[in-house]
This record gives C-alpha cells, structure tokens and sequence, in this order.
C-alpha cells in the first residue's frame, strides 16, 4: 500500500516495502563496517536481494528511453552474488523479465 518512488510505482505491495527496508538496513551496515574497517557484508545471501531489489527500477527508470517492439538489455553483475536481468521493450513500455526473449538487443 506504500509507494515506492524510484521505481515508478504509485503502490507497492508489502513484500517491495519490505525489500526496501532491507536494502536500506544493508546499506547502512555496509557504511558501519567501512567506517570501523571490518568486512563488508558481500554475501549471496545478502548482497544478492540487494541487487535485484536495484534492478526493478530499471523499467522506471528506462521509461522514457525509446526502443522498437522486442528490444532486449541485459544487465550482468559478475561475480557469486551477482546475476543477470533482462529489461525487455514491448512497443509501449520496458518490463523487467527473468529471461531472455525478444529480437533486438540494446
């Protein structure tokens, strides 16, 4: 019911509010450890919801990039807590989707 506005919704479910406050309780961890120079916290467990929480603004914020209908981005994040998203444009708008599909790639 709360909206998340770096990703261009006007509601959110509860689980995005929630992932939300996760990624800001990481990051705020990450600054502590950095401060006090102990390990960060990079870890797939961790860092991974992290990153793919990130990557749901990526249709928000591509919303005004033009592609032709079947343009695919991929976006890669190399190492263990890393992985690959795909932004795909329908015509009309860009939706982030778990696999590659589409004709053009950006």
């Amino acid at each position: 019911m709360f909206p998340v506005s770096w990703v261009g919704e006007e509601q959110s479910p509860n689980w995005f509010d929630t992932a939300l406050e996760f990624t800001e309780s990481w990051h705020h961890q990450q600054q502590i450890r950095l401060a006090v120079n102990e390990p960060g916290i990079m870890t797939r467990e961790f860092y991974f919801p992290v990153l793919d929480c990130f990557m749901r603004a990526l249709p928000y914020s591509y919303g005004g990039v033009a592609a032709e209908a079947g343009t695919l981005a991929q976006f890669n994040i190399s190492g263990d807590c890393g992985g690959s998203w795909y932004l795909f444009h329908d015509g009309v708008a860009w939706t982030l989707i778990a696999s590659p599909a589409g004709e053009k790639n950006l």
